[in-house]
């Protein structure tokens, strides 16, 4: 399967695999905030984070992990990241976060 294979439309969103242009908006939304209650801390930095998504590349390629960008249909706004994990189990694992900002907007407009 080709990452183009994993793209997926609606209405309002578009879920597509991550590539490296989508680092810097997925680092700025990567937040204390946000990782509070995750298993996971902000990266210390734009090169820290590249270490973490540079690993997702491969693993978008084969089909056994796919990271995926939500953005807003309408404008291309970066909301946050959902992930296909552990594709090849049994029991595969679905992980979402929408960037702090985006879920302030969707719910207090």
């Amino acid at each position: 399967m080709s990452p183009d294979d994993w793209t997926i439309d609606s209405r309002r969103l578009q879920l597509r695999p991550f590539t490296p242009e989508d680092a810097g908006e997925a680092f700025a939304a990567i937040t204390p905030g946000l990782t509070r209650y995750m298993a996971f801390d902000p990266p210390a930095s734009e090169h820290a984070f590249a270490a973490v998504w540079s690993t997702w590349l491969p693993t978008i390629a084969d089909g056994t992990d796919v990271t995926f960008v939500i953005r807003r249909y309408a404008d291309d706004a970066f909301l946050g990241l959902a992930g296909l994990h552990r594709t090849a189990d049994a029991e595969p694992e679905l992980g979402i976060w929408i960037a702090e900002a985006s879920a302030r907007a969707w719910l207090w407009p």
